[in-house]
């Protein structure tokens, strides 16, 4: 099936991942050219509401293992209309490569567990609990020749999360390139 955005696409398969995750495709290849995250004629998500703005991010990442792949950095271009590429999840691992994304970053995180246990024990106890299930239980990404073209602060954040980045190129006036936080 086509979609008229990668955005349309990963809404499709964040919602068949909570339905019916066996039926989750284990890669998206992306074919050559530029993919729109929106649409070709939609440059930022429509909504007054920053609540129904929120969701609509929310419904666009990626929440399940997937290897999304492009036909070469360069080739295949998602140009992000100044939205982010969220991937987010617990237990997941998701590969990207050969591709570029355009205004935009790559935000992945795993959620972080443990709000009862917060509530006791001691702030060193609950830092290396949440530090262990990070490793154990938390998203790991693998980044593969990539390249990152956007005029802001990070072109990853990522956040509880192990992961990998290799020949990822960074371009344009990203301050601080790679944010890393709890994780490796």
């Amino acid at each position: 099936k086509n979609y008229k955005s990668l955005y349309c696409l990963l809404a499709h398969l964040h919602l068949l991942a909570e339905t019916a995750p066996e039926k989750t495709p284990d890669c998206i290849l992306l074919d050559e050219g530029v993919h729109y995250f929106l649409g070709e004629d939609v440059q930022t998500l429509s909504t007054e509401n920053e609540t129904q703005v929120q969701m609509q991010r929310s419904m666009g990442s990626i929440n399940y293992s997937v290897c999304l792949m492009g036909r070469g950095r360069g080739n295949t271009i998602i140009h992000c209309c100044d939205e982010n590429i969220i991937v987010r999840g617990i237990g997941l691992h998701v590969e990207i490569r050969d591709l570029t994304i355009v205004s935009g970053c790559f935000n992945i995180s795993s959620p972080t567990p443990l709000k009862e246990e917060e509530k006791s024990g001691n702030a060193l106890e609950v830092k290396a609990k949440k530090a262990t299930l990070a490793q154990e239980e938390g998203l790991s990404f693998v980044l593969e020749n990539i390249g990152v073209y956007c005029m802001s602060r990070f072109g990853l954040k990522a956040s509880n999360v192990q992961g990998t980045c290799q020949n990822v190129h960074m371009y344009g006036e990203v301050s601080e390139g790679i944010w890393i936080t709890n994780g490796s």
